[in-house]
C-alpha cells in the first residue's frame, strides 16, 4: 500500500505539459504527456470503456529543440502502454500557417482590385466633366434652368497664345464659323442647330434651286469675284487669254450694241452650217453638206456634241496612249428620265416652248413652228430611248469596245464615220483608214444609225436645236 501511495503522490507531483514547457523539458516527460488545451479541446470524462478503446487521442508535444507538433496517439494508454505518437511536426503547422496566409492575401487582393476599379471609374468621370467645364460655360437664365446660353471658354487671357493663328484669313474664317453657330442652343439638345443655326437662317433656299449649301455659296462668291476681274479694263498685266475673257464678256455685256446689230449675225452663222428650216420658209438641203460633215462642224468650230459625244482621251486599258473615244449622246434636259417618265411631261413642254419661242424670234413662221419642232423633241425622244440608263455604265468595263475604223464602218453602215471623223478632227489632222478608236455606247450608235436612216432630211438638219447648248 504504501509503495502504490508513493506512485500516486508522484504522478501528482509530475508536471504536466500544458504547451508552456521549457524547450530543455525531458524527453520521457514529452512524449507520454496529453495536452489538450493547445488544441481548443478538453478530454471527456464520462465515456463509455468502449468508445474510449477505439478513440485515438490527440496529442500536442513540444521536442528537445523548441519546435512542436500535433499528433496521434497509438496504443491504449489506460492498459499502460501508452504506445507511440505519429504526428507532422513542424512542417504540418507551416502549412496550416500558410493556408492562412493565402487566404488573407487572397481577401486583401480582391479589396485592392475593387477599390482600384472605382478610383479609375472616378477619375475618368471628374476628368470629363473638367473638359467639358473647360470647353462650355453655361450662363444660366433667371430661373437657373440649364437651357441657358452657352459660350465657349476662352480660359486666360494669355493662355495658349502661341499655338492660335491670328491671321486674317484665320480670323475670318473662325468669325465666319461663329457666326453659322446658334449660342442660344444646347449641343447636347441638337447639335447641328447649335453648329448650323443661324447659317440655315441666312441663307433660305433660292426659287430657282433645289437646294442650298456652302459650296454653292462658294460658287456664288467665286463667281462675283470673277466678275470683277472681267469687269476691269484690259492693261499691260494681261495675257492674251484674259484679254480675250474680258473682250467677250465686255461684247455679251454692251445690251445696247447687241439691239443694235440685231439677229444678223446669228443668222449668217445659222446659215454657214446650212440653214435653220424652221426659220427658213423656202430650205432645201445643201448639197454639199451632208448631216456627218453638219455634225463633225458643230463639234469642230462650237464644241457642241450632236447626237454623239466625240472626244480624245488616254485608253482606258493603256494609259500612255491617247486615242479616239465616241460615247451616246449628252443629253439637252437634265437627265433621261426628263424624256420618257410621264411626271415629266411639263418639263418636256417647257422644253418645246423654249425652242419654238427661240424660232419665233429670229423670224420663224407661227403657224407651223410649233409643229415642226415637236418633230425635232419626239427625234431626240427616240434617241434618247435607245441610250443606256447610268446605272447600266457604272462599270466602264463592260461598256468598253475598242476597234478600228473600218469594224465600226461595218457595225453601222448608215453613218458615213470617215466623214465625220475627219470634219471633227479638223483638216490639220488626217485620219487613218485603220484608226483605232473605243466606243463605250457601241448599242446606241447602232440603234441611232437605223434610227438616222428613216427620219426625214429635215429633221435631221434641225440639228441646231437639238444640240445640248442650242446655237439659237
Amino acid at each position: 500500500m504504501s509503495q502504490q501511495h508513493e506512485a500516486t503522490v508522484a504522478a501528482a507531483e509530475k508536471p504536466l505539459n500544458n504547451g508552456y514547457l521549457q524547450a530543455n523539458a525531458p524527453l520521457e516527460e514529452l512524449s507520454a504527456t496529453v495536452v489538450s488545451p493547445l488544441l481548443g479541446q478538453q478530454q471527456v470524462q464520462h465515456q463509455a470503456p468502449q468508445q474510449q478503446q477505439n478513440k485515438l487521442p490527440t496529442v500536442v508535444f513540444l521536442a528537445p529543440d523548441g519546435s512542436g507538433g500535433v499528433g496521434i496517439q497509438r496504443g491504449n494508454p489506460a492498459q499502460g502502454n501508452p504506445g507511440m505518437v505519429t504526428g507532422t511536426g513542424s512542417h504540418s503547422d507551416w502549412l496550416l500557417k500558410e493556408s492562412q496566409q493565402r487566404r488573407r492575401l487572397l481577401v486583401l487582393a480582391i479589396a485592392f482590385t475593387v477599390l482600384g476599379a472605382a478610383i479609375g471609374a472616378l477619375a475618368i468621370y471628374f476628368a470629363s466633366v473638367h473638359q467639358r467645364c473647360h470647353l462650355y460655360r453655361l450662363e444660366p437664365d433667371n430661373d437657373d434652368r440649364p437651357n441657358g446660353r452657352w459660350n465657349q471658354d476662352s480660359g486666360s487671357a494669355h493662355e495658349g497664345q502661341d499655338n492660335i493663328c491670328m491671321t486674317q484669313e484665320c480670323v475670318r474664317t473662325a468669325a465666319s464659323l461663329l457666326s453659322a453657330m446658334d449660342l442660344n442652343s444646347d449641343p447636347c439638345e441638337d447639335f447641328f442647330q447649335y453648329a448650323c443655326g443661324t447659317w440655315n437662317k441666312m441663307h433660305p433656299i433660292p426659287e430657282d434651286r433645289s437646294s442650298i449649301s456652302t459650296f454653292e455659296v462658294l460658287s456664288d462668291q467665286q463667281q462675283v469675284i470673277l466678275r470683277a476681274v472681267l469687269e476691269e479694263p484690259i492693261d499691260e498685266r494681261d495675257n492674251k487669254a484674259t484679254i480675250k475673257a474680258k473682250t467677250f464678256f465686255k461684247s455679251c455685256m454692251d445690251i445696247p450694241q447687241i439691239r443694235k446689230i440685231g439677229t444678223g449675225r446669228l443668222k449668217q452663222v445659222l446659215q454657214s452650217l446650212g440653214g435653220w428650216p424652221v426659220i427658213e420658209r423656202n430650205w432645201s438641203p445643201p448639197a454639199d453638206l451632208s448631216v456627218e460633215r453638219l455634225m463633225g462642224q458643230l463639234r469642230l468650230n462650237y464644241s457642241e456634241p450632236v447626237m454623239i459625244e466625240l472626244y480624245v482621251g488616254a485608253d482606258d486599258k493603256n494609259s500612255s496612249v491617247n486615242i479616239l473615244q465616241m460615247d451616246q449622246l449628252q443629253y439637252a434636259l437634265p437627265s433621261r428620265d426628263y424624256y420618257l417618265k410621264e411626271s415629266s411631261a411639263n418639263d418636256r413642254r417647257a422644253y418645246h416652248r423654249y425652242m419654238t419661242q427661240v424660232a419665233l424670234l429670229l423670224g420663224a413662221d407661227p403657224a407651223t413652228a410649233a409643229a415642226e419642232l415637236e418633230k425635232v423633241v419626239l427625234f431626240e425622244t427616240q434617241l434618247v430611248n435607245v441610250s443606256l440608263p447610268e446605272a447600266d455604265r457604272h462599270d466602264t468595263s463592260l461598256v468598253y469596245r475598242k476597234m478600228l475604223l473600218p469594224e465600226l464602218q461595218e457595225l453601222v453602215p448608215e453613218v458615213q464615220w470617215q466623214e465625220y471623223l475627219q470634219a471633227a478632227l479638223g483638216p490639220g489632222i488626217p485620219l487613218q483608214e485603220d484608226e483605232p478608236l473605243v466606243t463605250y455606247g457601241l448599242h446606241y450608235l447602232t440603234e441611232m444609225g437605223k434610227i438616222l436612216a428613216h427620219t426625214d432630211r429635215r429633221v435631221g438638219a434641225q440639228l441646231h436645236a437639238v444640240a445640248p447648248g442650242h446655237v439659237p
